[in-house]
Formats: structure tokens, C-alpha cells, sequence
């Protein structure tokens, strides 16, 4: 009993009695203290600066550092330097597209910078980073190709939701007036109800519509007379393919449609890619998320910009280790 050590009566134990120096407790590890470093300042003070850095800059001089970068990158011959080099280049050309917002008619020259960047994003993916074993950088790209989809589409959401109304209130009219038999004359459907003709019939698209849609062979003239020569040629009619006639209007829309909600699904689609890729790098990236923030669908483009930029400054200090 008399070897028994005092209790501390729920008082918290000496710094000696674990063993350990306090400031080696304390200070575990020289390059987690670096970055808790960084981390003092929040993700939205990041961001702020980050935007105050872009706003300074006029967005010629933004495109001409993109483009000067863009030709050293393509000069270069080393892999990690070729790539990293093209990432700076990607940087600048997003800050030109921010830049570019707050201009007149900002939003449409920002749309197109943005655009652009997409598509050397799309050839850096494939013919560069697609070749590196190291994928932090490929995974990156390809973050930030899924979120400049994600914006395009964002900058186009108004005239995306029209387009879905106008597109639903025109199939739903469409397949009340294809509810008759299809049996029925298309002649006499047509007089009846005034408008386009229901997509069995055989008559010719009308003028100011577009062609056929969804259809591998439209049908000719010709088969429309022969359906008038009994059962056989009525069932032919019924179960071949068929053209359906759309008003120019309509299909000005579809392709809007189209245009705007493939962004979203490859938005969607090259998010995905980089989430199957991160397992390797789960390290790294919830170090670059510690320092200024995971991005996200919601992340603004100088939370993007600011990301990247930690990104290649934190790889760098990780060096070549994963």
C-alpha cells in the first residue's frame, strides 16, 4: 500500500506521467504543424481574398498569363512539370471567366471562357494526365471540369426550367391528340382538330417543322398509298417506324434542353470518376480539405481557384510520396 502512487483525486495528471515532453505532445508532427497553419483563416476569408486577388487584375492580363503558361506547358517534355504547368494555365483562364462576370455582358464572354476551358481541360485529361501514375492531379482536373459544367448550367438555369415547362405542356397536348385509334384517317383527325397531324400519320411534315425525329427511315409517300389498300398495309403502317412532325419552336427548345441538361450529367458523370479514384488519396485530399474546405457542387469559383492553388502548393510540399 505504501507503494501505491498518491491518487490526484480527478485532477488531470502531470505532463511527466505520460511519458512524454509536452511539446513533443503538443507538436507531433513539424509538417501537420504547417498546415494547421494555413488552416487558421476560414474557408470563406480564403475565399474572400482569393476573389479580392482576382478583381485586381484586369481579365486581359488574367488570359495573357493563361496563354503564356499554356505555351510553356505545351513545350515542356516532362511529365509532372508539363502537367502541373497546364493546371496553372487552367487557374488563370477561370479567373479570366471571373474576371469577365462583372463586366458588361460579363455573364455571356464568362460563359464562353469557361466553355473554352472545359475543353482543354477535356485534352489535358486524355493526352496528359491520363498518362501519370500519380492521378492527384487527374482527380483534381477532374473535379474542376465537373464543377465548370456544374456552372455553365447553373448560368443557363432559367432558361432551363422554361424549357422543361414548354417541353412538358407540349407532350402532354401531344399525347392527348395522339389518343385516338390508330386506325383512324389521319385526314379526318387532323380536320378535326386543326393542328399537327398525330405521329401515325402518313402525311408530310408541314412547313416551319423539322424532320423526323427518332425515327431510322421516315416514311415516304408512297407507303402512305399503299396503306390505303387493306388490313396488311394499315398494319404495316401501325407497326413500322414513323416520323413525328415538331414545330420549329419546339425543336429550337429541345436542342436548348439538351444542350443545357447534358452539362448537368457529365457535371455529374466526371464527379463520379474522381470520387472511384480517391481511395489511393485520401490523404492528400482531406489535407487540401483541411486547409480552405471540401468543394462541392455549391463552391463559388474563387473557392475553386483557391482550392486548386493549395492543391499544387500542398503536393508540392508532400513532394512525390502519396
Amino acid at each position: 500500500e505504501k507503494n501505491q502512487r498518491p491518487s490526484n483525486h480527478g485532477k488531470r495528471s502531470p505532463s511527466w506521467d505520460s511519458g512524454q515532453h509536452p511539446k513533443k505532445r503538443v507538436r507531433r508532427d513539424s509538417q501537420r504543424d504547417k498546415f494547421e497553419h494555413k488552416k487558421r483563416k476560414t474557408t470563406a476569408e480564403l475565399n474572400a481574398e482569393c476573389e479580392a486577388d482576382i478583381r485586381k487584375v484586369e481579365p486581359d492580363a488574367h488570359l495573357l498569363q493563361a496563354k503564356t503558361l499554356k505555351r510553356e506547358a505545351d513545350k515542356l517534355t516532362d511529365k509532372e512539370a508539363k502537367s502541373r504547368t497546364y493546371v496553372e494555365a487552367i487557374i488563370r483562364f477561370i479567373c479570366c471567366g471571373k474576371a469577365l462576370e462583372d463586366r458588361e455582358d460579363g455573364e455571356l464572354r464568362a460563359g464562353q471562357m469557361y466553355s473554352e476551358t472545359t475543353e482543354l481541360l477535356r485534352f489535358i485529361l486524355k493526352h496528359v494526365l491520363g498518362k501519370t501514375e500519380d492521378k492527384r492531379l487527374l482527380i483534381l482536373c477532374l473535379r474542376v471540369q465537373s464543377l465548370l459544367l456544374h456552372k455553365l448550367y447553373r448560368m443557363k438555369g432559367k432558361q432551363a426550367v422554361r424549357n422543361t415547362q414548354t417541353l412538358a405542356e407540349h407532350f402532354k397536348a401531344t399525347h392527348k391528340n395522339s389518343m385516338t385509334s390508330p386506325y383512324t384517317s389521319s385526314s379526318t383527325t387532323s380536320n378535326k382538330h386543326g393542328s399537327t397531324p398525330t405521329p401515325m400519320s402518313p402525311t408530310p411534315s408541314p412547313a416551319g417543322s423539322v424532320g423526323s425525329i427518332g425515327s431510322n427511315g421516315s416514311n415516304s409517300s408512297g407507303e402512305g398509298n399503299h396503306s390505303q389498300n387493306g388490313r396488311h398495309a394499315s398494319t404495316a403502317s401501325v407497326t413500322s417506324p414513323v416520323s413525328v412532325s415538331i414545330p420549329q419552336k419546339i425543336h429550337t427548345v429541345m436542342a436548348q434542353h439538351v444542350s443545357n441538361t447534358s452539362k448537368l450529367v457529365n457535371s455529374i458523370d466526371l464527379w463520379d470518376r474522381a470520387d472511384s479514384l480517391t481511395s489511393d488519396y485520401q490523404e492528400f485530399f482531406t489535407t487540401v480539405d483541411s486547409i480552405c474546405g471540401a468543394l462541392t457542387f455549391h463552391s463559388s469559383i474563387p473557392h475553386i481557384v483557391s482550392y486548386v492553388k493549395n492543391s499544387l502548393s500542398t503536393l508540392h510540399e508532400h513532394g512525390k510520396g502519396t
